[in-house]
């Protein structure tokens, strides 16, 4: 007997219901499968693409139409820069600006190229725009002060390179030379250079001359640096230093004498009991293996000591500038145990002048504290003489000189010169 089934005209919606429910579930996945083979696809192609791009990147540096340069606005300035300083092409160089502006209306590059193109093209006014445009979007930006400060040089925009040469003297040293080349180039005065950077930058200013070797603007730094309170001991080291090696013993002497000079004392740091400066009029010692020195913590004096280890050629010297006159160097000397056919001496010769050279004896091996001294004169030619104690290589086969030397007491004072009167009958 068959069995019949009859169903509900509700159930029977429900399953309608329930089945047009999985068919959507089903194509749903299938969306979302599709989808994601595309993204699959996608990536792959982006990859390759860009492996592409960069493999080609090595053999041609011309990049290819469909690659990203085309979009880039760094690769277009590239392109653009390149037609514009290598191939001289400033249509292609307008060109390939204005992609890179099209693509990125803020990119700085861009338009400091462009303000740069317009005034090789003579086009000044659009070139001043341009600059005037990059100083207000990117003055925060100090990687480009540099760009900044050049192009508005060229443009005679003064207030721009201004304040983009005081930034770059105020946050990056390193281009504080190149900063002040420039302002130098412009302006030429140093008075100018000053009052635009300032006293801090004295120093700066000072180096700058010195080393470009413009004396007269160097005199002119170091007055208002010294008005400013800056001659400490570096700089008046450095601006005397200059002085002396230009022959200018005069003006390095009154230098010395406002910064470091000892009261009346012709020599300086006779008692050595102050550090060897190594340059000026100070004393200056030469730094060779096989030789120390010292101060003695509870006394005055220089004490020397040669190890036995080289045969060497030693020199402490002094530069003391003196008028032309009589003079006597004296001092007070003991020795221990000197070795060698060569042996220290004090000489005095002429510095950068001809006519004087005195030379004395050798010390002893071994001398027990006691006085020596040296007359010399100084000829009309010579305003300052070298004072030195120096030891000589020596060609003997016992040649290492080893043993001490202790000095102390070392003064140059002048020698009175009598007059003779002639009595006439």
């Amino acid at each position: 007997m068959a069995v019949t089934h009859k169903h509900h005209p509700h159930a029977m919606h429900h399953i309608r219901q329930s089945v047009h429910q999985d068919g959507r579930n089903k194509n749903n996945k299938r969306i979302w499968a599709g989808a994601a083979i595309i993204l699959l696809l996608l990536a792959g192609y982006a990859q390759l693409k860009y492996a592409f791009l960069a493999q080609l990147a090595l053999v041609d540096t011309n990049p290819p139409s469909f690659s990203y340069s085309q979009t880039d606005p760094v690769a277009l300035t590239d392109r653009a820069r390149q037609e514009h300083l290598i191939n001289g092409d400033l249509v292609k160089a307008r060109y390939f600006y204005d992609r890179a502006l099209d693509y990125c209306v803020l990119y700085v590059p861009a338009w400091l190229g462009l303000a740069e193109l317009f005034n090789d093209r003579g086009e000044k006014n659009r070139a001043v725009a341009a600059l005037e445009f990059v100083e207000k979007i990117s003055r925060g930006n100090g990687n480009l002060a540099w760009s900044r400060a050049i192009l508005a040089n060229e443009l005679g925009r003064d207030d721009i390179l201004t304040a983009n040469l005081v930034w770059l003297m105020k946050n990056q040293p390193g281009k504080r030379m190149a900063a002040i080349s420039l302002a130098d180039l412009r302006w030429q005065d140093p008075l100018v250079l000053l009052r635009k950077f300032g006293d801090t930058f004295s120093p700066e200013l000072l180096n700058y001359y010195i080393r470009v070797k413009e004396l007269p603007k160097t005199r002119i730094v170091w007055q208002q640096l010294e008005q400013a309170g800056l001659n400490n001991r570096k700089n008046s080291l450095r601006y005397i230093n200059y002085l002396l090696a230009h022959g200018k013993i005069t003006a390095a002497a009154k230098t010395w004498a406002r910064n470091f000079r000892d009261g009346d004392a012709l020599l300086y740091n006779g008692h050595f009991k102050k550090p060897l400066i190594g340059s000026g009029f100070g004393w200056r010692i030469s730094r060779r293996r096989g030789v120390a020195w010292h101060n003695p913590a509870d006394k005055s004096g220089l004490r020397l000591t040669f190890d036995g280890s080289k045969n060497v050629s030693f020199r402490l010297a002094q530069i003391v500038p003196l008028p032309p006159g009589s003079y006597v160097f004296r001092g007070r000397a003991e020795t221990d145990s000197l070795s060698t056919n060569q042996r220290p001496f004090w000489m005095v010769r002429g510095f950068k002048c001809k006519g004087l050279i005195v030379r004395g004896a050798m010390f002893a091996a071994n001398r027990s504290r006691s006085d020596f001294s040296l007359r010399f004169t100084v000829p009309e030619s010579c305003q300052a003489v070298w004072i030195a104690l120096q030891r000589n290589h020596s060609y003997d086969f016992d040649n290492k000189i080893s043993g001490t030397i202790v000095l102390d007491d070392l003064t140059v004072t002048g020698v009175a010169v009598k007059r003779v009167t002639m009595m006439h009958p």
